[in-house]
């Protein structure tokens, strides 16, 4: 992807983010996640704001994947569901 398009992007996400107000934000994927807020993070929920990443999705870790098992990947979807229950609906 070209850094026009990531930028246009990110200019096009933040506009919706704006309209709608979401409470919530998942990413899937780091790389996903740090071209959007241009900025390094770590998996799970970022700090200072309620936006969550679930890692694993490329297919390069899948590797990891096979090697670890799907525990690490469904511990951040467990944990994004736990904080989905807490929101007022």
């Amino acid at each position: 992807m070209k850094r026009e398009e990531i930028a246009e992007g990110r200019i096009l996400l933040s506009q919706k983010l704006e309209q709608f107000a979401p409470q919530v934000i998942a990413f899937n994927g780091k790389g996903t996640f740090e071209n959007f807020a241009q900025r390094a993070c770590k998996l799970g929920l970022q700090k200072g704001v309620l936006l969550w990443r679930a890692g694993f999705c490329a297919a390069v870790n899948q590797r990891t994947e096979r090697r670890t098992g799907r525990a690490p990947k469904l511990s951040y979807f467990r944990q994004l569901a736990k904080l989905l229950s807490k929101l007022p609906k």
